[in-house]
């Protein structure tokens, strides 16, 4: 059949060729010498007359016409370069000429006549679509075709080449292997690793040059700003993976997000915005989101994308709702606001929860209101902990706090505890989990649930034991000493969350994610840190571990005693930490010796030992306070100059994570009531969907990854997601940006 044009003589006519392309490689391992006739027949061709290159063959038919000059190139190489077309035809005529490369270097010159004429005689060989199995080129990598190369070039018409008939280069059987990521195990990669004549992150560097080339996106794809997303992802991971080619893959990646915010930068209305941000492709647990496309971009961290100004018009309209005059109040007045709120909190759940269908529970529902609700929430939280802190300090006894808050404590954590799954159902593991914030959820309330535990076994404990030992008689580990411990934690966990809030303040929210930043620089820093005390602590207590204990007197009686900071390797390690901050003594290294006789007699010093021991704790602070501190100010300092160059662009992105978290929550009750929402959640949508007709209702779907309460043909619907008009505005907004392009390069 004609699908891949590939015969059997044809098959038995490449072993030959290709032989000889290898013959003439192995020949060519030192600088090829042509023959006089060879180079007579070079002259004739670079001259470009086709008259004389017809004259030439003529009389000399037995020329090598596969001969290569000291360039590697051969005679219809270059023809093609000169764009001769008379002289490629009368070279193509002959049945020993070896096309090789030469389609390469047609479409690197970009001429449309000849990359057709070359590719029609391939295709009479049966051999277009192997083009990409010529090893042999002296200018371009190997498994290279003519698609990819165009595609690098970023030439949309090169790879749209003649649309109107069968004759584009996708359509002639060209196709562009999508590589696979490098952690990639499959079969065909280990054998591709264990190939050494084939270097698989050279073909993986050079097919994501085609495929993440902008053109490339316009033609193949149709959802080019998926695309865009998905090849962004793919590209930093191959970055991480693959560190010699990392500028290579990062600066892909950059125009890859780059022309996915051009496409949408193109949009003229906000409702062309609208329909971009509400389609569904590419994203799971689509569930109640009012715009998945805008959560996909904020799930593959498209900054940019995200901060763009229309949609931030839109997503802010979203947020506000009915409360649009709240971006205008001052400070003291959104102040006043929150405490009525905290005052007035009992009278709001009960609207929320008895008078659902009135104006005010309405407004109540609003993104903006659950925010503020959560917000009054956990600060009435906070003062809960404060009070039950301040009222217990004074207890000198066994067992849990006694102070009537204890209860109020643990129905807030509950609350909190049910939030965190209802939020968790309704936006899936995947994302649930890439937010910090919410392990910063879980950890406080697992430390709070600790602590109720220990709480009941101190209760227990005296129980069982109800003598009122007083403190200083109590053990290490006692019940008491661990719940007040882990409650002291708790307590500072939970006015950190604070901070979640101020996130969307367009003063305090850059200070935040430099903060963020830093965290993970600080961490780094610390991993280093602690290889070095470890190495330290174990020399300095193999010098000190013998002194420990030793008492000095010298001849007026003065006691001198050794210092325990490096007796046993957990003191080192503790002396060594607090070195960092400068918190411990010079005298630390210093070593004393018990007097040989009573009364101060003879007193012996070890000076090698203290010497030694003097060098290592000086050494440490050099390579600590001189050379890792300087360089973690440096650190933090780069970090820091990163989201303050891009302050605006980091804001808006936190701030529409921050917000997307209440427009696609499903419940309205904030903590301690999230119980109830979670309990009549599924019972609400079962009567619900027992009241549709039958062919409107798809799959009620549950489950511990995603909770898609109900799933509707109306979902589909032209309101939400017309794929229709959403093609058609992607042809529009592909068009504009090549227009914009164009008009750019011409400037």
């Amino acid at each position: 059949m004609a699908k891949f044009g590939r015969k059997k003589s044809s098959k038995k006519r490449l072993v030959p060729i290709q032989h000889r392309i290898a013959t003439f490689r192995r020949d060519r391992s030192l600088l090829y010498k042509l023959e006089n006739t060879e180079a007579d027949f070079f002259n004739v061709v670079e001259f470009g007359d086709a008259s004389q290159v017809q004259k030439f063959l003529k009389e000399t038919p037995k020329v090598d016409l596969n001969a290569t000059n000291y360039q590697g190139l051969t005679a219809l190489d270059i023809a093609v370069k000169a764009e001769n077309i008379s002289s490629i035809s009368i070279l193509l005529e002959r049945k020993s000429l070896v096309i090789g490369d030469a389609v390469l270097h047609a479409v690197s010159t970009g001429n449309y006549e000849i990359i057709r004429l070359l590719l029609d005689t391939l295709r009479t060989q049966g051999q277009e679509t192997s083009i990409s199995d010529y090893t042999y080129s002296s200018e371009f990598p190997q498994k290279v075709n003519p698609l990819m190369l165009a595609a690098q070039q970023g030439s949309y018409h090169l790879i749209r080449l003649f649309e109107s008939g069968k004759n584009t280069l996708i359509e002639r059987g060209h196709c562009i292997k999508r590589p696979h990521i490098p952690s990639c195990l499959c079969k065909a990669c280990k054998l591709a690793v264990k190939d050494q004549s084939h270097d698989l992150t050279v073909f993986r560097l050079n097919a994501y040059l085609a495929i993440s080339n902008p053109a490339y996106i316009s033609v193949t794809s149709n959802d080019p700003i998926l695309t865009a997303f998905e090849l962004d992802d793919e590209l930093k991971l191959c970055a991480e993976m693959n560190e010699e080619y990392r500028d290579e893959y990062e600066k892909m990646a950059l125009d890859v997000r780059k022309f996915a915010f051009d496409l949408l930068s193109n949009c003229r209305t906000l409702y062309e915005v609208n329909l971009v941000l509400q389609q569904t492709d590419g994203i799971e647990n689509v569930g109640r989101l009012k715009y998945p496309r805008l959560q996909l971009a904020v799930d593959y961290k498209q900054k940019n994308f995200v901060a763009y100004s229309k949609v931030q018009r839109l997503v802010c309209q979203e947020w506000l709702d009915e409360w649009f005059t709240w971006p205008y109040l001052s400070i003291f007045e959104k102040g006043l606001q929150l405490v009525a709120r905290i005052i007035f909190f009992p009278f709001l759940l009960f609207v929320l929860l008895c008078c659902a269908n009135s104006t005010m529970a309405k407004k109540l529902r609003t993104p903006i209101s659950k925010y503020l609700n959560e917000m009054t929430s956990h600060i009435l939280f906070v003062f809960f902990v404060f009070m039950l802190i301040n009222l217990d300090k004074t207890r000198q006894y066994r067992g849990p706090p006694k102070t009537g808050l204890e209860w109020v404590v643990i129905i807030w954590i509950i609350g909190f505890i049910c939030h965190s799954i209802i939020t968790l159902m309704s936006t899936g593991a995947r994302r649930y989990f890439s937010i910090i914030w919410n392990w910063y959820d879980l950890l406080t309330q697992a430390v709070f649930l600790t602590t109720f535990i220990f709480w009941g076994k101190a209760y227990l404990d005296v129980r069982h034991n109800p003598n009122m030992e007083e403190r200083k008689t109590w053990p290490s580990f006692d019940s008491t000493l661990i719940h007040e411990g882990l409650l002291a934690i708790a307590s500072v966990l939970a006015f950190g969350r604070i901070l979640y809030f101020l996130q969307q303040n367009a003063t305090v929210g850059p200070y935040q994610i430099s903060l963020e930043r830093m965290s993970f620089d600080i961490l780094s820093f610390l991993l280093v840190a602690f290889v070095i005390i470890l190495s330290f602590a174990t020399g300095m207590t193999r010098l000190y571990q013998y002194y420990n204990g030793m008492v000095q007197i010298d001849e007026n009686k003065n006691k001198k005693v050794q210092l325990s900071s490096f007796v046993r390797f957990d003191y080192s390690v503790k002396t060594l930490f607090w070195a960092l901050f400068g918190m411990s003594p010079v005298e630390a290294a210093d070593v004393i010796i018990s007097n040989l006789e009573t009364g101060g007699k003879i007193i012996r010093h070890h000076l090698f030992t203290e010497g030694v021991g003097h060098f290592l704790y000086s050494l440490y602070h050099l390579i600590i306070g001189i050379a890792l501190i300087n360089v973690l100010i440096a650190i933090l300092t780069t970090s820091y100059q990163d989201v303050v160059d891009n302050a605006d662009t980091e804001w808006k992105f936190s701030r529409t994570r921050l917000w997307l978290r209440y427009i696609n929550y499903p419940s309205t009750l904030p903590p301690p009531l999230s119980l109830i929402p979670l309990v009549d959640l599924i019972g609400n949508k079962i009567s619900e969907h027992r009241k549709l007709p039958r062919e409107q209702v798809q799959i009620i779907q549950c489950s511990l990854k995603t909770c898609e309460h109900l799933v509707r043909d109306e979902y589909n619907s032209v309101n939400h997601y017309d794929r229709k008009h959403y093609q058609i505005l992607m042809a529009c907004l592909i068009q504009r940006y090549f227009r914009r392009r164009a008009t750019t390069e011409n400037a």
